[in-house]
């Protein structure tokens, strides 16, 4: 690096990738070395603003950032030194420059006033993030977005800072819809890396508008942010095989728009005279105005309803009838729940002692004990997930229960809905936690015995919610099942299923005339030719945690079912159940665990009416029992109703004791020396299954 001025001020003289170069060779340098070159720089590129004017930016926008950092006002005052050389309206600026720049004066102003006029901060930052919202939707260019995101979060931490939470709300819900933008923006195969990158706005912002009373808000964010990138993939997928067909020049004509509509957004970056970019402007506002027509006319089609809407709060209403939905998430400031009740009502809790750095460490133990290529014995994850729920007891169960009975405790008049199945919606570190174990009970006055438990069971979003429960609603009643149970698999360190066999007999038992395939008969290819055409999908094999961005994997005979699979899968109106027993088949995906995509929740958004997955590695005896049970409380739809016989079944698992074990050998033959090998030495009053790890893994999604 050097330190001579004339050095500085000759390599000042060339255009932006020199700078570009300049700055990535002093990538290593201190900050105060890079702003020396920098700053001797500064009289050329004051002299010609309107070409320099990114190179100034990029010095007010250094010191800046340093004064976020230091809080050291010598920082910002050099910022605003900077930057008094800048002219915004000076002719030549291109539309990409005066967008980037106003996100800077954005920046100075709210660091500004923070430091002279604090009492004002809440103000400033919030009439600011309402203009730069207004430009977000011309903003489309990586680089401006992901600004936008940076900024408006370190803009945030001032606000929560000074427990200025609106203002704080205003600033994440602006950073959240920048990176949303983001996603859409660059390439398709860099779309996980931007979520992850940003994973933690949504759920930051969805707290921050639910701390400043705006909990109407906070659920539509939380809603919007669900399974972004694969409803994506889905919507588009959908349109793929339902528009082209039937409409092929709208399918055409929506394409071109959309092409039309991208170049119109691209082309005020490029403009440098300020009536050719409002021009460019409206043209942008006339190409989506134009496109959304379109849009509107596709979702005429059947199937293609919710192409590309956003949700809205009365669609979250309209998903909560006639059973509640409970939102639960948490953020780095806290744990937050929201139950939408029927009749419109929304109640919530915050606790403001489990942000993210707390709820990690509760949980850090019972992760670790799952992670791949853990040789973590049973009985230590027993004690690891006995410990969180422990720990868990003395805040989330009983603000959970409290909310969910809140209706029963209070009742309306009119009555509203006081007790009974609730959708469960979970973002975040407790997506990894059976929620469900937690449920409410009502206790008999006198004897104390649990007389009613409120069924919990999860979905992926609100609208996937109310979807699933579209006429006609499959029964079941056919039995029709296509059972894929203990498939041969090459992959090394995986051993035989030794209970698969077991499932499929119980299943065979009262539906004989499905179709079973074992071995290497059962294959991904048969899966994915065939699930579309049964009622009922059962597959029992060894299960993958995704090692990689995209959640877990099923090993099937001819190769794993992932992810990608299942995004394009044709759909599966007629499922009425899936079950899906192996390990990881409900686990939300460890690198992005505020969006469900996992496989269970694929299956839903393909058109399974309801699926059964287990939500970590899961004991294949205990997992048998759990599928026997489940059919025979449902009973094909004559018995009890799926929620209800999901939970009747884990309970049952949970309460069997040995001796109960023993005479289920007796009776049925073929259980024998499965039982055997588990209960060897146990005394006969042992509940074998009792703790939650066992019981608790089976997680029911769906109508």
């Amino acid at each position: 690096m050097t330190d001579s001025a004339g050095d500085a001020l000759a390599w000042a003289r060339g255009d932006f990738s020199g700078v570009r170069a300049m700055m990535e060779s002093l990538n290593s340098a201190p900050l105060d070395k890079i702003t020396a070159v920098l700053q001797a720089a500064v009289p050329i590129w004051a002299a010609d603003p309107a070409r320099y004017a990114q190179h100034l930016c990029l010095l007010a926008d250094l010191y800046s950032s340093h004064y976020t950092q230091t809080r050291d006002p010598a920082d910002l005052d050099r910022a605003l030194e900077v930057w008094r050389h800048v002219q915004p309206d000076a002719p030549g600026l291109n539309g990409f420059v005066a967008l980037r720049m106003r996100i800077l004066e954005a920046q100075l102003s709210i660091l500004r006033t923070q430091r002279d006029n604090p009492a004002d901060l809440a103000a400033t930052m919030s009439r600011e993030c309402a203009e730069l919202v207004q430009q977000l939707r011309y903003a489309r260019f990586p680089t401006l977005l992901d600004a936008m995101a940076r900024d408006a979060n370190r803009w945030a931490t001032l606000a929560v800072e000074r427990n200025e939470w609106t203002a704080a709300g205003d600033a994440l819900d602006l950073a959240a819809s920048a990176a949303d933008l983001l996603v859409y923006t660059v390439p398709e195969d860099q779309r996980k890396g931007v979520v992850n990158k940003f994973r933690w706005l949504k759920l930051d912002a969805v707290s921050a508008l639910a701390r400043s009373n705006r909990l109407n808000e906070a659920v539509v964010r939380l809603e919007g942010s669900r399974q972004r990138i694969l409803r994506a993939a889905r919507g588009m997928s959908d349109l793929d095989r339902l528009l082209k067909t039937s409409d092929p020049a709208l399918y055409a004509h929506y394409y071109d728009q959309r092409a039309s509509w991208t170049v119109a957004t691209q082309a005020p970056f490029h403009l440098s005279d300020p009536a050719a970019i409002a021009t460019a402007m409206a043209r942008a506002d006339e190409a989506l105005r134009q496109l959304s027509e379109t849009i509107a006319q596709i979702r005429r089609f059947p199937g293609l309803e919710y192409f590309q809407e956003k949700p809205t709060l009365e669609e979250i209403r309209r998903a909560a009838s006639p059973d509640p939905i409970l939102y639960i998430w948490t953020s780095r400031f806290d744990t937050g729940l929201a139950l939408m009740l029927p009749d419109g009502r929304l109640e919530g809790r915050l606790l403001t002692s489990l942000g993210g750095e707390v709820v990690g460490k509760i949980i850090q133990r019972w992760t670790d004990c799952l992670e791949p290529g853990s040789a973590a014995p049973d009985s230590e994850r027993e004690r690891a997930l006995a410990l969180v729920g422990k720990v868990l007891e003395q805040h989330f169960t009983p603000a959970l229960r409290d909310l969910l009975t809140f209706p029963y405790s209070n009742p309306t008049d009119p009555p509203g809905w006081t007790w009974g199945p609730v959708t469960v919606i979970v973002s975040g570190f407790l997506c990894h936690l059976p929620v469900h174990a937690w449920s409410p009970a009502l206790k008999d006055a006198q004897s104390g015995r649990i007389t009613t438990i409120m069924p919990l069971k999860y979905a992926p979003s609100a609208r996937l919610s109310a979807v699933i429960r579209r006429p006609p609603q499959p029964d079941g009643s056919s039995r029709r099942v296509l059972s894929l149970a203990g498939p041969d698999i090459s992959e090394p360190g995986y051993s035989p299923l030794k209970c698969a066999s077991l499932e499929a007999e119980e299943i065979r038992r009262r539906a004989a005339g499905g179709r079973y395939l074992s071995g290497a008969a059962a294959t991904r290819a048969e899966f994915l030719a065939n699930a579309a055409s049964y009622e009922v999908l059962h597959l029992c094999c060894h299960g993958a945690e995704g090692r990689t961005a995209g959640g877990a994997r099923l090993l099937l005979a001819d190769g794993p079912l992932i992810v990608d699979d299942l995004a394009k899968i044709p759909p599966l109106d007629n499922v009425a159940l899936a079950v899906l027993s192996a390990c990881w088949s409900g686990q939300a995906d460890w690198f992005n665990p505020e969006e469900s995509t996992d496989i269970g929740s694929l299956l839903l958004a393909a058109g399974a009416r309801a699926v059964v997955a287990n939500l970590w590695p899961v004991d294949d005896l205990a997992a048998a029992l759990f599928v026997s049970g489940l059919f025979r409380y449902w009973d094909w739809g004559a018995g009890l109703p799926l929620p209800a016989a999901a939970d009747a079944a884990r309970r049952w698992v949970k309460e069997i004791t040995v001796a109960q074990l023993h005479d289920l050998a007796g009776a049925e033959p073929h259980w024998q020396p499965h039982i055997h090998r588990y209960t060897r030495f146990m005394p006969a009053e042992m509940k074998r299954f009792g703790e939650p790890y066992y019981w608790a893994a089976f997680g029911y999604s769906g109508a």
